[in-house]
């Protein structure tokens, strides 16, 4: 996959792997993305289906949070 630009951008990350990126544990990722502050995909499949995190959503909630110092 590609951006605008033409750079190669990463796959969609699983919760795992966000939590990893971020530093928190899954019931605060949870919570983020249950309030808002954190989007996600949610992809078909049985039950609830599938959770996914773009890397990009991810990197700029590192941002918001060294510019406002929470997180």
């Amino acid at each position: 996959m590609t951006n605008q630009l033409g750079e190669l951008r990463p796959p969609l990350i699983n919760s795992q792997r966000a939590c990893e990126l971020l530093g928190i544990k899954s019931r605060k990722l949870f919570n983020l993305t249950k309030s808002g502050a954190l989007t996600c995909v949610r992809l078909a499949g049985r039950g609830k289906g599938a959770v996914r995190y773009d890397l990009a959503d991810i990197e700029a909630f590192i941002a918001a949070s060294k510019e406002t110092g929470r997180g």
